[in-house]
């Protein structure tokens, strides 16, 4: 499993965590870090705190990542899913979607690649709105 992992990870994952940063940079909005400017508009931090907390339990079983491949792995994969989320996509569907459309696209191809970002996702990823994160 853990090779599965860093080889679709290197493949498919990377290309994707690649484009979504370069997305980021290019915005016109300032990033601090993943968590959604809307916490700005909050009264408290309890956004914020949520959205970590995925991070604060999985980093114990970090510590068996092994290896450097396995540990660039495991943070790409967090990095996709917690994007996806705070889009309004429901993970599970979303990395489906993903592992079912990379195999048959050239990874070259910017537009093919672009069809893969969490906001291009197809409709049976999205989540209903009083779902999301």
């Amino acid at each position: 499993m853990a090779n599965w992992l860093i080889y679709v990870s290197q493949k498919w994952l990377t290309p994707i965590y690649n484009l979504l940063k370069e997305n980021l940079v290019a915005s016109s909005v300032i990033h601090a870090d993943e968590t959604s400017v809307q916490v700005l508009k909050e009264l408290s931090n309890n956004r914020a705190e949520r959205s970590i907390k995925p991070f604060v339990i999985g980093r114990k079983n970090w510590i068996f990542a092994n290896t450097p491949k396995g540990a660039t792995a495991s943070s790409v994969l967090y990095s996709i899913i917690e994007t996806a989320k705070e889009n309004g996509i429901k993970p599970y569907e979303y990395l489906k979607f993903v592992f079912e459309t990379a195999p048959n696209i050239a990874f070259d191809d910017a537009v093919e690649l672009q069809r893969l970002l969490p906001w291009n996702a197809p409709d049976v990823c999205k989540m209903p709105e009083q779902l999301s994160f």
